[in-house]
């Protein structure tokens, strides 16, 4: 396969006006990789995707991508399409404590550390202030159609989807009929989708199409393990005519590849999406086809990073929920972003967030053998719902208790009955699930199997953390990349290389790259506590900045100025900065 239409803007930039454009060229030492597809959605009830979180491991030619979606609209609208260089060879379901771990450990942390002056009218320490710590398949549309003018690969169900995996045949090579079969099958696209899925079949693609089984909800969408053969990129290049896959020349025959699934998504996504993508291997990953954007976090605006009413404390840009968070911090940070990219007019870029070896903690956050937190055979001992359900609880980490997949499950096995939805107190689920009630006790299921529950858990929640913890130990080096990207944008996968260090053009790129900014902040006591005061930021690299017109709290914590629209004054610089930084 190649990505001819994906053109070579191998380049990287910074938002300092007088730091280079550079050309980046890369010598790899693995076999190519590409993981390319999207999402589609019902024109009648549209289905609108507004996240995403993709995990790719390579080793060789075998590739393993982990992909979780977000998205708004009705289960039974839900389908989705994934064009691969090959037929998958395994399925499975993972959980999204996977993505949790990952964006805890690897999330931007901005960090304003403060120096209280001594005897300062208490400042930081009146109201007890503590530092915080770092941180065969039957349901609609699938299977459907029967012999429409596609080959059908194989057939299944995996979690809670059903899956087809469909390729053009040899005469239909613009990829009509299985574009029709798409639509005919529920997976409904406007027709501008026919010449992306033409491009795919002139690559021999073949089509993964997923829908939510009958009777599944919209929260158990859990993230998807496919894995699969993709050919070497020598071997693509030969089959596409010795054109290099991006613009690379020669170089590119060596270059390990991988692909974040973009154009087909372009169907149902939102503005803005945010797209979260990890790349597991032995060096550092760099994107080949977008503009690779490296911001200068001095000029971030850090009194909006500031924790008030706590002495310094990092603030995570993402938060810890599966596809992060927001908040004033995180809100600052993407508009910085943003302003960066268009001042190279750049609407397809990637920045670099993580980049080193695993996080020290990520894998036993993923799963600790050591310290089993969902011990099943403990589980299976439970002698009615209430009391599996206790010991689920006490056995669960705090995060885990509401997260859709543990819900799931309980529906499963401890359905609310209409006896317990007509009772007036027993009729919502927080009710009802109220481990200790009188709900589960009066209305408790007829019969109640512990072990299956049991099964149940460890088959579809800890085995799946026990094999990515496996999948990601092969590997020693992560790379973290963030894009906010609209819809008009999507009109090429971004690709991705891994570098080698002794073969690349600036050392630098392929350097380590830490997800902790942080700045000591020092000021001078005023005369009284209604005095307005300068804070002084020192930066990593040295240089300093202000922030005027901050005032103490009755507490002693700092209390940052905002200007008359609400948020605070740009940054006052009272030095030259010195380039570089960042």
């Amino acid at each position: 396969p190649r990505c001819r239409e994906t053109n070579s803007v191998d380049r990287t930039v910074t938002d300092r006006p007088n730091m280079l454009v550079t050309a980046i060229v890369i010598a790899a030492a693995a076999a190519g990789a590409r993981a390319c597809g999207g999402f589609f959605c019902s024109l009648a009830r549209p289905v609108v995707q507004n996240g995403e979180n993709i995990l790719f491991s390579t080793d060789g030619t075998e590739v393993t991508a982990t992909i979780q979606i977000q998205y708004q609209g009705d289960a039974a609208d839900f389908s989705w399409v994934l064009p691969l260089p090959s037929v998958p060879h395994k399925f499975g379901v993972s959980s999204d404590a996977l993505f949790r771990a990952l964006h805890a450990f690897t999330d931007p942390q901005f960090i304003v550390n403060v120096t209280h002056p001594t005897d300062c009218f208490d400042a930081g320490t009146r109201c007890e202030f503590r530092a915080l710590g770092g941180v065969a398949a039957t349901a609609d549309g699938a299977g459907g159609g029967g012999d429409a003018g596609v080959d059908i690969l194989s057939m299944g169900e995996v979690g809670p989807f059903v899956y087809t995996v469909i390729a053009a045949r040899k005469d239909d090579a613009r990829g009509k009929a299985l574009f029709d079969w798409l639509n005919t099958n529920g997976f409904d696209q406007p027709d501008s989708a026919a010449m992306i899925v033409t491009r795919y079949v002139r690559l021999q693609h073949k089509f993964v199409t997923l829908k939510l089984q009958k009777g599944k909800s919209a929260g158990e969408l859990v993230p998807i393990v496919i894995k699969y053969k993709a050919p070497s990129v020598a071997d693509a290049l030969a089959a596409a005519g010795g054109e290099a896959a991006g613009g690379g020349g020669g170089a590119a025959t060596a270059a390990a590849l991988s692909c974040i699934p973009l154009r087909l998504t372009r169907v149902a996504a939102s503005d803005d999406m945010p797209v979260y993508a990890w790349l597991a291997g032995a060096t550092r990953a760099v994107p080949s086809n977008f503009v690779h954007l490296k911001v200068d976090v001095r000029d971030m605006p850090w009194e909006r990073c500031y924790r008030g009413g706590f002495v310094g404390g990092p603030v995570f840009a993402g938060g810890f929920s599966p596809f992060g968070g927001t908040n004033a911090c995180t809100e600052e940070y993407r508009e910085l972003l943003k302003r960066v990219a268009a001042k190279y007019t750049s609407s397809k870029w990637l920045t670099t967030e993580y980049a080193g070896a695993y996080p020290a903690g990520l894998l036993d956050a993923v799963w600790d053998a050591k310290s089993v937190r969902i011990d099943t055979a403990e589980l299976a001992k439970a002698g009615d719902a209430t009391d599996f359900l206790q010991r689920l609880l006490q056995q669960l980490p705090f995060e885990q208790r509401q997260s859709p997949q543990v819900q799931t499950l309980i529906r499963r096995f401890v359905p609310q009955s209409d006896a317990a939805k007509a009772d007036a107190q027993c009729k919502s689920e927080n009710a009802f699930y109220s481990v200790g009630g009188r709900c589960l006790r009066d209305f408790a299921p007829a019969s109640f199997d512990a072990a299956a529950f049991a099964a149940a858990i460890d088959e579809e929640m800890v085995q799946p953390l026990v094999d990515t913890r496996a999948e990601l130990e092969r590997h020693a080096y992560l790379t973290r990349f963030f894009t906010l990207i609209s819809p008009a944008a999507m009109v090429r996968d971004p690709l991705f290389r891994f570098a080698a260090a002794a073969g690349h053009a600036d050392a630098a790129e392929v350097g380590d790259v830490s997800n902790v900014h942080r700045v000591e902040a020092t000021y001078t006591c005023p005369a009284t506590k209604s005095d307005a005061f300068a804070l002084t930021l020192k930066h990593a690299d040295g240089t300093t900045s202000a922030i005027d017109g901050v005032m103490l709290g009755y507490c002693g914590e700092l209390i940052m100025p905002r200007g008359d629209d609400g948020r605070p004054p740009p940054i006052a610089w009272p030095q030259p900065v010195a380039l570089g930084g960042g």
